[in-house]
């Protein structure tokens, strides 16, 4: 049975609030029942009209009067009912579609925001780069925005002359530093704004989608910093990129429509959203943006070779044979069920018989097959595979060979099957638990229905000494290393 998407996790078996010892140090944030709540005016008269109408109350404060004046709005709840304790030294993501109180959220926490209802408490200092430009005087220049945002933060003029280097060396703006913020690109803005950031040392740090502007190489030194930060500090994070969410977060929140649907591990709460993002009451357009990579690209095949050359010394190692790797039938699954999974399997490339052991190097066949419940057209096969944290490494789909390969998209009659195979080499993957996961929609690339998704179709462990550096390694097809043919001339002759 496929799990229906958009339903309240039951509190019971997924704690909404995490639970602190008595004993322990008070938290970093506490919200208490938080709510925040907008009056959505008519027309701009009816606005005008309240006002008049506020006043009179005070003097005539009639029944008739207050109900007028609610006539006048519409109530829009952007948070309701948030309850969330985040002790010192967590790191917490915040996901959810556009709209559904993120920014809001973090707002409120970093006292820009007062709430409608609820508390809020925060101990310690607390920074907050919520967006473009935040806190930046556009008529300043980079290095009076600096002195300007370091003295918000407590820091005197002397404090913030000592770590002025190290924010100017951090951001790379060059000699922009001195020319005004106006004159700066969105990139720059985020670079100088987040070394500012980096470097008053805050307890709590809210981060609201900083890292999704700027070059690949700013990211990177971001995210490095973020990796120690995060090791001593509270860290708020809201990001759309779920690989980042399930590396650095402790704890996930998502939110839907203001109200928590969810707190907990972050691999079951991207699972969730990912299952939100294709209900049927959301626009796809907005679900293939979220799952970032429905469609890969398949690369050139031509003359790759099966193995590694060091697959010979891998199998010499004396790995211990694991059980082969079997479907689940009964991992958790979505979709609107028009299409069902019905089974998944991994084998050498040319061979009947199941893996039993997995090294990296081989060249595999993975097999999924399906079968429509009801006449169909247009499905598209896809798999992928993701580590213990949820981060997926690669993933990739039919759609290239069934859609743009000139042939007629594939139909499928009430109960008819089909069999999707995709041949490729496997990476090398780090030691612990990865999962395969397999899912047919239907439709095209820009707009499709998920039809069954299997989270974790294939349990897969590694069976290999290999020591990878990174996400997974790949398979060399060669490895070369000697001295060069003039390294014995004496170079001081």
């Amino acid at each position: 049975m496929v799990e229906s998407t958009l339903q309240p996790v039951p509190t019971g078996d997924l704690p909404v609030t995490g639970s602190m010892d008595k004993d322990a140090p008070s938290p970093a944030v506490e919200l208490r029942n938080l709510g925040k709540s907008y009056r959505v005016w008519k027309t701009p008269t009816a606005r005008l009209k309240a006002l008049c109408l506020q006043g009179i109350c005070k003097i005539l404060p009639e029944p008739a009067i207050q109900s007028s004046l609610h006539r006048q709005y519409q109530q829009f709840n952007a948070l309701e009912g948030v309850e969330l304790t985040i002790p010192r030294g967590e790191c917490i993501g915040i996901i959810g579609r556009n709209g559904s109180g993120k920014s809001t959220l973090l707002q409120i926490i970093a006292g820009i925001l007062e709430p409608s209802m609820g508390s809020v408490s925060t101990s310690g200092k607390v920074a907050a780069l919520l967006e473009l430009g935040s806190g930046f005087n556009e008529e300043f220049t980079g290095r009076e925005n600096v002195y300007l945002n370091a003295s918000l933060y407590g820091y005197s003029r002397k404090e913030t002359d000592a770590i002025f280097p190290q924010i100017e060396a951090f951001a790379e703006i060059g000699g922009f530093i001195d020319q005004k913020v106006r004159t700066y690109s969105s990139g720059m803005i985020v670079r100088l704004a987040f070394s500012v950031l980096a470097h008053v040392k805050p307890d709590i740090l809210i981060i609201d989608e900083a890292l999704a502007v700027g070059d690949a190489f700013f990211v990177q030194k971001c995210v490095r910093w973020l990796q120690e930060y995060i090791k001593s500090h509270t860290v708020i994070v809201v990001s759309h990129d779920m690989s980042l969410v399930t590396r650095f977060c402790d704890r996930v929140l998502w939110l839907h429509q203001g109200r928590p649907q969810y707190l907990g591990d972050p691999k079951r709460a991207t699972e969730l959203y990912l299952e939100s993002q294709y209900s049927s009451s959301i626009d796809h357009s907005e679900a293939v943006s979220a799952l970032s990579g429905v469609h890969v690209e398949a690369s050139d095949q031509s003359g790759i070779r099966p193995e590694d050359a060091r697959q010979k010394a891998l199998n010499t190692s004396g790995d211990t044979k694991i059980p082969f790797f079997s479907f689940d039938a009964e991992s958790p699954s979505f979709g609107e069920g028009r299409v069902l999974i019905e089974s998944v399997s991994l084998r050498e490339a040319g061979k009947e018989k199941a893996l039993q052991v997995i090294r990296g190097g081989e060249l595999v066949q993975l097999k999924v097959s399906i079968r429509a419940k009801q006449p169909i057209e247009s499905p598209i096969v896809g798999f992928g595979i993701k580590n213990r944290f949820g981060q997926e490494l690669f993933h990739d789909n039919t759609y290239l060979s069934s859609h743009l390969s000139g042939q007629k998209p594939l139909q499928l009659a009430s109960e008819e099957t089909a069999v999707a195979e995709f041949t490729f080499v496997m990476p090398y993957l780090p030691s612990g638990d990865h999962f395969l996961f397999a899912a047919v929609a239907v439709g095209t690339h820009d707009a499709h229905t998920q039809e069954h998704w299997i989270h974790e179709a294939i349990k897969l462990t590694p069976a290999s000494d290999r020591v990878v550096l990174g996400l997974m390694g790949l398979p060399m097809q060669e490895v070369r290393f000697q001295k060069s043919p003039d390294s014995t001339q004496d170079l001081f002759q």
